[in-house]
């Protein structure tokens, strides 16, 4: 046997190390999930085994039915292991059944512990299996260690990290996620991962690093994020894929921004040579040296839907190489350079306001630019022309207070001037 699929796993600022830190419902009505306690359930220093059995005794003793379903660690003992395992079966008292042989040979003074959340996701990065789900509770995990996930999860078993403040599955924001405080650190994730309601900050420098590494996978994978803020405190890359990795980045609802954009690698979502798609949708990119970079990936494409791009150093969005790119809805508000580059072709540029981009709103041969707005741009389209059939604007956009609320005044002209679904007969 091995650890379920079904297994979910709990990381919290109380917990440790030595923590059995997982459950699965084994036994429904029966089974009790002692992994939402900071101690552990059960903790024994005499357990004895064999090479040839599952089973694991101990003279202390205090095993319950309560426990089928609970991860035992064992951290120390002669001819142990050292690992996770699942309590399957309970014999009695003084003896359970685990999911599969912990002995390599005759095993005895065993240190173990049941039940408890884990301090940190650096032991159980490489224990988790497709489908399990690691649920982060509040709090501020400082100088978090490096881990790598990198498990071969799938699209139908993926592996999912869910912060949450109080009760699981909860959508907390702000300073109610949980804070994954890197340092130098980094945050290695393999695809088909789905992260919810995490925060990450940390300095890492190392060239061709990131806060969160999305490292090179097999197959076509999908890296999912919602509702998770990236905050570099140093010059580096906020996202990264590797050349040549195959992962389509999926990003919802994130804040990506850095403490010191003036840095060339300082990007919110970095993605090089991969040929997938990067999908952005209600994100938002600032104090950066670029927003998205999208580079030496023909074929690639991108979307970039109800994002917001604010004093940006560079490009909001640079999509060299990029081809079918698709950006609606987006403001791209006080850029250095351009506010979306690319040499691809068969771009849609729809329903976007680009206001005081030095050198252009849109530096791209792109098919279609339409309802778009234009203030204080150096050039507003590179590469194209701008025709009055097209229903481009001219006019200050009136944000609420530019350089944190983007949502226009009720005065701006740009309201009910997006283009929208309409009958064509």
């Amino acid at each position: 046997m091995a650890l379920h699929q079904d297994t979910i796993w709990e990381v919290r600022t109380g917990g440790s190390n030595e923590n059995g830190g997982g459950f699965h419902d084994r036994i429904p009505g029966t089974s009790v999930d002692y992994s939402q306690q900071n101690a552990p359930q059960l903790a024994l220093i005499d357990l004895v085994g064999s090479a040839a059995s599952v089973t694991v005794t101990s003279v202390v003793g205090g095993f319950t039915a309560a426990m089928v379903g609970n991860v035992m660690r064992i951290r120390a003992g002669t001819n142990f292991t050292v690992g996770f395992y699942e309590i399957v079966a309970r014999n009695s008292a003084n003896s359970v059944d685990l999911d599969r042989i912990p002995c390599t040979g005759a095993g005895s003074v065993g240190l173990s512990k049941t039940g408890g959340g884990q301090i940190n996701c650096d032991l159980i990065d490489t224990v988790v299996v497709p489908g399990n789900t690691v649920y982060i509770e509040n709090g501020n995990y400082a100088a978090h260690p490096t881990v790598t996930f990198s498990g071969a999860y799938t699209k139908t078993l993926p592996l999912t990290i869910w912060g949450y403040n109080g009760a699981r599955n909860t959508r907390p924001t702000g300073l109610n996620r949980p804070l994954i405080a890197l340092a130098g650190n980094v945050f290695n994730v393999n695809t088909n991962i789905k992260i919810r309601n995490v925060s990450f900050e940390g300095t890492v420098t190392t060239a061709g690093n990131a806060l969160l590494k999305i490292i090179t996978a097999s197959g076509n994978g999908l890296v999912f994020f919602e509702n998770c803020k990236f905050n570099h405190l140093s010059t580096g890359r906020g996202i990264i894929t590797n050349t040549p990795s195959v992962n389509s980045i999926i990003a919802i609802d994130c804040e990506f921004l850095s403490a010191t954009p003036g840095g060339i690698l300082s990007i919110g979502i970095d993605n090089i040579g991969s040929g997938q798609p990067i999908t952005v949708l209600n994100c938002y990119f600032h104090s950066l040296s670029y927003g998205i970079n999208q580079v030496g990936a023909d074929f690639a494409q991108l979307y970039a839907l109800f994002s917001i791009f604010a004093n940006i150093l560079i490009n909001g969005i640079n999509a060299d190489g990029t081809e079918g790119a698709r950006v609606m809805n987006c403001v791209f508000e006080d850029i250095v350079g351009d506010g979306f580059n690319t040499g691809g072709g068969g771009t849609t540029i729809v329903n976007n306001s680009f206001s005081n981009c030095v050198n252009s709103g849109i530096n791209s041969p792109a098919t279609i630019v339409k309802n778009n707005n234009f203030f204080g741009c150096g050039t507003p389209w590179i590469g194209g022309t701008l025709r009055p059939l097209d229903n481009n604007t001219f006019v200050n956009p009136q944000f609420v207070t530019p350089g944190s609320n983007y949502a226009l005044q009720r005065t701006s002209g740009l309201i009910d001037r997006a283009f929208s679904m309409r009958l064509g007969v």
